[in-house]
């Protein structure tokens, strides 16, 4: 299989490394939100659906208050 490299915001990347970058990132983003909620929110629900998207929905009863959070790529995969 030969390398496949994409084009984001000017800059060209290896695709497996892009992919691997963006996963590592997402990860780093929802356990940082997970730490700073999970002392008065319920993590109700949690969508990973693609490598490059977050979904996760947090409630605090006593406050009656639903956060949503949704991490996504703002701009299309171009290969080069």
């Amino acid at each position: 299989m030969k390398n496949e490299f994409i084009k984001i915001n000017k800059s060209i990347f290896d695709y497996k490394q892009y992919i691997k970058e963006v996963e590592w990132l997402k990860w780093e983003v929802k356990k940082k939100i997970i730490a700073l909620l999970e002392k008065d929110f319920l993590l109700l629900e949690e969508f990973e659906e693609r490598y490059d998207s977050l979904k996760m929905v947090f409630y605090n009863k006593r406050m009656d208050i639903r956060i949503n959070v949704e991490c996504l790529k703002n701009t299309p995969e171009r290969f080069v």
